[in-house]
């Protein structure tokens, strides 16, 4: 359905106007909870979605007490787990590993 959107075609359109505008209400609720700046669609779908994201652009209310969050696509695709993952262990190296090494012995 998301390729069909993306090479216009009408139903798919129609299909992707209605997720868009289901993604605008569930964006909204969480903009007024946490007031992020930004709500990014990610994982496998992220490489089709734009259609449904940018129907959602247009339904996302300009009336509400804090600012709407902008709504983006990942570029990462389906690998954004493993990627995150891969910086998170990598961080945690950079920050811990000579902490680990200095501690003393315990036995």
């Amino acid at each position: 359905m998301l390729e069909a959107a993306a090479h216009g075609d009408a139903d798919a359109l129609r299909i992707a106007e209605r997720v868009g505008h289901a993604l605008a209400r569930i964006v909204s609720v969480l903009g007024s909870m946490f007031d992020p700046q930004r709500v990014v669609v990610s994982g496998g779908i992220s490489a089709g979605v734009e259609e449904v994201v940018a129907a959602a652009r247009r339904f996302l209310p300009t009336d509400l007490d804090l600012p709407a969050p902008e709504l983006v696509a990942s570029g990462l695709g389906a690998d954004v787990v493993v990627v995150g993952a891969v910086a998170a262990a990598a961080e945690s190296a950079r920050t811990s590993a000579l902490t680990v090494w200095a501690s003393p012995a315990t036995s």
